[in-house]
């Protein structure tokens, strides 16, 4: 057995020494905008763990530009051990007691702790921060009064609020730099959101999310384009939108207008909307009085239905009606309800070959029809029909049966939907695996 020479055992490591101090200078050596970048994509807990790593990085965490506590810092998501809710504020405020530097943006998203006076505190932190991106989501059903000091982040771009009542200070002179807003059951009044709204000149987006104490919605926005609404709302007003491209109307349960031609009007009030999403809720609305042969905008390129009971007359020839109003669509999604064994008032064949009669432009845009909950009664397949026979380039359809849809019926579907005509040579059918519950 030969033994190495001891000069040789000390020079492999000497070597393995230096090139451990080099991967360490490598590490060292970043720019601290890589630093920070790589810091930024952590966990919390993670990030502060580099400490380990060298002397430079020993104080790294503490300058992070965007500090997020969600579930995997409370540990709350799955495989980790549940913070008690003292325990988690403890360490958040320990946290914030430690940062150094501008923070650009700031997340509390853990759904279990109840915020109190808590959040006075942090928002004041937050204030002498300049802060870009703020968002508080807290425990649901229990709200907070907003402090005012968040009224004087005027560097604010980014604004997410949940479970608080919005009360906004006489002084507040508004948020000039903020192109996103976020509110979720937020308490805001009428008068308050419309004054708001104007003293952000610069906003982009907006989400609504039943709002308390809102009735009447008027959206001055001259630079907004995207607008998502649900929840309860006694009138709904484009005032100023020339800019807006995305309208989502997901659960709007009540929408009051002086007249049935007044809710078509609103189409007029966004001349450059492109994607629209409309849910059965808002479309009862519209289907108040008699359906218009055609809708006034002709920009729409994305629309989308959802939970459509196809199988009544009234529905299938609105839900027509809007498709056949915009010429230069080119995907449609229609989710249906699930099935239901009542088979009144069903959609007759006659009754939407009546209904297409006025319908002499096809399709010539149209590309992509994806049918969601799609449960293969004959009216949903007469709908398919007379939408399939007025596209002339189609080139795929998507159908997606119910959840527990049985291999029997999903192959009965896909039989039936095979055997309709289309005006496109190129169509073609994908049947996808039923929806989970």
């Amino acid at each position: 057995m030969s033994i190495r020479p001891l000069s040789n055992q000390n020079s492999h490591g000497r070597k393995a020494m230096r090139a451990c101090d080099s991967a360490s200078d490598m590490i060292s050596n970043l720019p601290n905008n890589i630093i920070n970048n790589i810091l930024t994509c952590l966990p919390i807990r993670d990030a502060a763990r580099t400490c380990v790593l060298s002397k430079i990085w020993r104080f790294k965490w503490l300058y992070l530009s965007e500090l997020v506590f969600d579930e995997i810092f409370s540990g709350t998501s799955p495989g980790n051990s549940v913070l008690s809710t003292n325990k988690i504020w403890s360490r958040i405020y320990e946290i914030l007691l430690l940062h150094r530097g501008p923070l650009r943006k700031f997340v509390i998203s853990i759904p279990e702790l109840i915020s109190g006076s808590r959040i006075y505190r942090i928002i004041l932190f937050l204030s002498q921060k300049d802060i870009q991106e703020c968002t508080f989501s807290l425990k649901p059903g229990i709200y907070y009064e907003l402090p005012s000091t968040l009224f004087s982040c005027t560097q604010l771009t980014h604004l997410n609020l949940s479970q608080c009542e919005f009360r906004r200070p006489p002084e507040f002179t508004g948020f000039s730099n903020l192109i996103s807003v976020d509110f979720n059951r937020v308490d805001i009044s009428t008068l308050a959101f419309r004054t708001f709204l104007s003293k952000c000149p610069l906003l982009q987006r907006l989400k609504l999310d039943y709002l308390s104490e809102m009735d009447h919605l008027d959206i001055d926005a001259p630079n907004l384009k995207y607008l998502y609404l649900s929840g309860i709302f006694e009138s709904i007003c484009f005032k100023n939108t020339p800019l807006l491209s995305t309208l989502i109307i997901k659960n709007v349960e009540y929408w009051s207008l002086s007249g049935y031609g007044y809710v078509f009007d609103v189409f007029d009030s966004l001349p450059m909307i492109e994607h629209l999403v409309v849910g059965y809720p808002f479309l009862m609305n519209l289907m108040a009085g008699e359906i218009p042969e055609k809708l006034p905008t002709t920009f729409l390129k994305c629309l989308e239905l959802s939970d459509l009971a196809l199988k009544y007359k009234e529905v299938a020839s609105f839900a027509l009606c809007l498709i056949r109003s915009f010429p230069n669509l080119q995907k449609l999604r229609v989710k249906g309800c699930p099935c239901v064994d009542n088979l009144e008032d069903l959609t007759s064949p006659e009754s939407l070959v009546k209904a297409q009669e006025p319908w002499e432009d096809s399709l010539n845009q149209l590309r992509v029809v994806m049918m969601d909950v799609f449960c293969g009664t004959w009216p949903e397949l007469e709908f398919l029909k007379y939408l399939l026979a007025k596209s002339l380039v189609l080139e795929k359809i998507f159908i997606q049966p119910p959840p527990k849809t049985e291999a029997k019926t999903g192959l009965k579907i896909l039989k039936d939907v095979l055997r309709l005509r289309r005006a496109s040579p190129r169509a073609e059918i994908i049947y996808l695996d039923p929806m989970e519950d």
